[in-house]
């Protein structure tokens, strides 16, 4: 796989690629970033540079919209001004990974399973007090407990085990569904740990559409130079 690729820069007098560019918020992790598309490159600075990858295309982790599988329900967490990526699912080497919009991510899409398994065995307003309005799984089965909560009569022991039921197993069905919940700069991290030495991202962000990041410089060959525009 010897293609031209691009590197966009800030600075005219490079020497070599730099090897952690660039340091901004919304990046998929460390490494040179390259791309296809010269007009692309200028996104990241106005020395735009002509290289040549040196690698296999399967040295390289394809991460397209193919390969990824969209979260509906979230907007997506803001990684720069007026931008927000929507959480998305990928394999990788046999494990499931989705990047997230927060830290509380699986939190919340274990509270809205069990708020929608709630519904139809305690009604909607006493689902949405259990699982703080589908924030989180409840986690208590206690009927005093619930009972002050709600200010109701206590819930009968039939009542409490089919809450107790359709809330069963809900954290084991989230880590299934969606793995391990990662940031958008734990990308890098975690494909170069699986033995890659590139990842492709496309379709996940408006802009750039597409990004490639090659972890060691020395898969690059600088051709030269076509800006500064």
């Amino acid at each position: 796989m010897t293609a031209k690729v691009y590197h966009g820069s800030p600075e005219g007098d490079l020497d070599h690629i730099e090897s952690s560019s660039p340091p901004y918020k919304g990046s998929i992790g460390s490494g040179v970033y390259v791309t296809y598309d010269p007009e692309v490159a200028r996104f990241y600075g106005p020395h735009v540079y002509e290289l040549e990858i040196l690698l296999h295309e399967d040295d390289v982790f394809w991460l397209t919209p193919d390969t990824m599988q969209q979260v509906e329900g979230f907007e997506g967490h803001s990684v720069l001004v007026g931008e927000q990526v929507p959480p998305f699912s990928f394999d990788l080497k046999g494990q499931r990974y989705t990047v997230g919009w927060d830290d509380d991510m699986a939190d919340s899409i274990a509270g809205q399973m069990a708020r929608d398994r709630l519904v139809p065995i305690v009604g909607e307003k006493a689902a949405d007090k259990l699982t703080d309005k589908g924030s989180r799984v409840p986690d208590s089965y206690d009927a005093d407990e619930w009972s002050m909560q709600f200010e109701e009569d206590e819930f009968d022991k039939t009542l409490l085990d089919k809450i107790a039921d359709a809330v069963d197993g809900i954290d084991e069905k989230v880590e299934k569904q969606f793995g391990l919940i990662i940031d958008l700069e734990d990308i890098g991290n975690e494909v170069e740990l699986a033995g890659y030495k590139a990842v492709y991202l496309e379709g996940a962000r408006s802009m750039p559409d597409s990004e490639l990041l090659v972890f060691n410089e020395d898969d690059l060959r600088m051709v030269g130079e076509m800006g500064p525009w």
